[in-house]
């Protein structure tokens, strides 16, 4: 888990007195790129002054005028276009807000770690110096253009409070030079990622983080695809970590070219989305999805009309946790589909708000691998339609592999099959006969089928063809 950068101590600056208003500072650059200077910046309320903690930085002149901490707007100042800020510090820890508006074209340098409690980046580029410094934003963060962080470098931002990132549409791409850090200033915070276009991971480090109460949603668009994208064939990763979320909803298509590790967070696509992991490190010897041994809140949600497509991967490799499959009233047929290689290892395989009623219709789930599948530990609950003969009785969730099914029951964890009978008149014991997996093919290690266990007083019945082939499992009763 990443947290803020921690500050060390900083001999450059002191405050010859405190100052009890917060003032908002115009960046003119008037005489150098100092940002030492006091005469490069213009101030109402702090004339030949120096920028503090409690106050607002403008650059290009403020686009939308904020309040300041206690106190009113100040006027707007005439700004420095293009002049750079050179060698950034504050009197205290930082500033109470970094407003860089569509007008800015130079780049701010800063010259220490620094907090910022909101920043509105709309055009020309902050950076985070050779030295890699940290840099903290408490408050709303909001990124339609320019660069975060122009000197690529191992460097991190940590986003705690929440905001809004808007990618520009067409190919066109919002790029950072860092490492992303979604974090929590105190309760849950959410972030959006929206638009069409790319955001281009440049910097050296891992990739993405998503700690605890950190939410980011991703808003896709038919016409308008995104991607993340890493570069120089390097591994990135985008961790969910316990108590995060990062998910995408609406409809269309996106693309993750970053390996996700979700260490205990929820990873999901709602609505009708299809989103592609691929090609970073140019490897397909590498899981596009893993959730790990050691994440058992770990939670891989996909809603019917969703696909999650590993194909230019190794694959998804669920070894704990939950991968769940939610019933979609929007599409007639209730179909959640992981494309590439799927392998479950461990955790639980379920369906929620499934039947869904479509058109008057109760549409049950299924749960789609396009391409082979590893089974070999955890547990799967299909739903099985209990009612009496002639109203569906014999209908289920289902388990659907267009490869073939290898089922390895070696493992102290063996695959388990718990099913849940739904809508069980009451006193009526449970009877009949359900189809809950089916497959191009179903095998073990070993070539002779090894099923998996299930509860006493039921039993397992193979479809198997003339030549041997098992193609399908039924649960009995």
């Amino acid at each position: 888990m990443r947290t803020s950068a921690r500050r060390g101590f900083r001999p450059a600056l002191e405050a010859l007195e405190v100052r009890e208003v917060p003032a908002a500072f115009t960046w003119t650059g008037a005489v150098s790129s100092d940002a030492l200077n006091p005469a490069n910046w213009s101030s109402f309320e702090e004339p030949g002054g120096l920028p503090g903690e409690d106050d607002h930085l403008y650059f290009g002149g403020p686009s939308v005028i904020v309040i300041p901490l206690g106190g009113p707007p100040s006027p707007p100042s005439p700004g420095g276009t293009s002049v750079n800020c050179d060698n950034l510090q504050s009197l205290g820890s930082g500033f109470a807000g970094v407003h860089i508006s569509a007008a800015y074209t130079g780049t701010v340098t800063m010259g220490e770690a620094l907090t910022f409690g909101v920043f509105n980046l709309a055009n020309g580029a902050i950076s985070q110096s050779a030295n890699a410094y940290g840099l903290t934003v408490t408050g709303a963060f909001n990124w339609t253009d320019g660069v975060l962080n122009s000197t690529p470098s191992a460097a991190v931002v940590y986003l705690n409070g929440g905001g809004t990132i808007t990618l520009p549409g067409g190919n066109n791409t919002l790029t950072t030079g860092s490492t992303l850090t979604f974090g929590s200033s105190g309760g849950e915070k959410l972030t959006t990622i929206s638009g069409g276009g790319n955001l281009l991971l440049n910097g050296t480090g891992d990739g993405i983080f998503v700690n605890a109460d950190a939410k980011v949603n991703n808003v896709v668009q038919i016409g308008s695809p995104n991607a993340v994208k890493g570069v120089n064939n390097a591994l990135r990763t985008l961790t969910v970590d316990t108590g995060a979320l990062w998910g995408y909803t609406g409809q269309g298509t996106a693309t993750l070219e970053l390996q996700v590790g979700n260490t205990g967070g929820q990873f999901e696509l709602q609505g009708q989305v299809n989103l592609a992991i691929k090609d970073f490190f140019n490897s397909t010897n590498v899981s596009g999805y893993l959730q790990t041994v050691a994440a058992p809140t770990a939670t891989l949600v996909i809603q019917n009309g969703s696909v999650l497509d590993v194909s230019m991967t190794k694959g998804a490799d669920v070894r704990h946790g939950k991968v769940i499959l939610v019933g979609n009233t929007a599409v007639a047929q209730q179909v959640a589909t992981i494309k590439g290689k799927f392998e479950f290892r461990g955790g639980l395989i379920g369906f929620h708000q499934t039947p869904t009623e479509v058109g008057g219709t109760l549409v049950w789930g299924q749960f789609r691998v396009e391409g082979d599948a590893l089974w070999a530990g955890g547990i799967y609950n299909p739903g099985l339609d209990c009612r009496q003969p002639g109203q569906n009785q014999f209908s289920a969730n289902k388990w659907v592999v267009t490869g073939t099914l290898l089922i390895d029951t070696s493992n102290a964890d063996k695959p388990t099959i718990i099913p849940v009978p739904q809508f069980l008149p009451q006193g009526q014991e449970v009877a009949g006969q359900w189809t809950i997996i089916e497959a191009n093919k179903i095998t073990s290690v070993a070539n002779n089928p090894q099923f998996p266990q299930f509860p006493q007083g039921w039993f397992l019945q193979p479809t198997t063809l003339n030549d041997g082939t098992v193609k399908a499992l039924d649960l009995k009763k």
